[in-house]
Formats: C-alpha cells, structure tokens, sequence
C-alpha cells in the first residue's frame, strides 16, 4: 500500500512538474505578447505624439488663417464704406453737373435773345475759337523750345 501511496505522490508530483512546464510555456507566450504589446504601446505613443505636434502646427496656421481672414474682411467693409461715399459723391456732382446744364441752357437762351446768334451756331463758332487759340498757343510753345 505504500507502493501506491508513492505512486500517487510520484504521480501527482509529475502532473504537478508537467503542468508547472505547461505553465511556464504559457507564462513565456505571455511574456512574448506582452512585450510585443509593449511595443505597440510605444510606437503608438509616438505617433500620438506626431499626430499630437501636427494638430498644434494646424491649429497656428488656422489661426493665421482666422486673423487674415478678419483682417480682408475688415479691408472689404473699408472698400463698401469708400464705395457708398463715392457713390455719394457721385450722385451729388450729376445734380450739380444738372444744375449748371439747365443754368447753361439759360445763358444759352438768353445769348440767343441778346445776341441774335442761335445756340448751335454759338457753339460751332465758340469750337471753332478754342482750337485756333489751341493751335497758336501749341506754336508758341513750339517756338519757344527750339
């Protein structure tokens, strides 16, 4: 009966070692993978952190792209402000422009009532004046740079 009391023990004592051998190889498996997860780890660290500093220079290049986009539009409220103000100005010299038409076309009435000479003929020899005073005025320029 000892036999097998010792049998047993030697048996158990056998499981025992093959399992602690089967045990060990997992344990060494585990190891395996633990290191290779390791090292994902890390290399997905880094590239974290690359990601990470690509963010960053993004983010300065929208804010510089935010900043100049509120200075063009600043720029164009400038231009639709100078714009209405020369649309005003324009409006403001047409009415003076019509103001002195129609005080023109008195004079104009008033000379052909005066002078007997019709507002086309005033005109015609009035043209005619100013490019002959042109011309000599032309000549004498001429004539004094030679």
């Amino acid at each position: 009966m000892e036999n097998i009391s010792v049998d047993r023990t030697v048996n158990t004592a056998i499981m025992f070692i093959e399992l602690s051998e089967g045990q060990k190889m997992q344990i060494q498996e585990a190891k395996v993978k633990i290191s290779t997860l390791e090292k994902y780890c890390v290399e997905y660290q880094q590239e974290i952190k690359e990601l990470e500093k690509s963010l960053e220079e993004k983010e300065f290049i929208l804010e510089d792209i935010e900043e100049q986009n509120k200075e063009l539009e600043t720029e164009l409220e400038n231009k639709a402000k100078y714009i209405a103000d020369l649309e005003t100005s324009v409006t403001h010299l047409w009415e003076e422009s019509e103001e002195r038409k129609s005080y023109l076309e008195y004079i104009d009435r008033k000379c052909e009532q005066y002078f007997g000479i019709p507002k086309q003929e005033f005109q015609n020899r009035y043209l005619q004046w100013a490019e002959e005073r042109a011309r000599q005025l032309e000549e004498q320029e001429n004539n004094r740079n030679l």
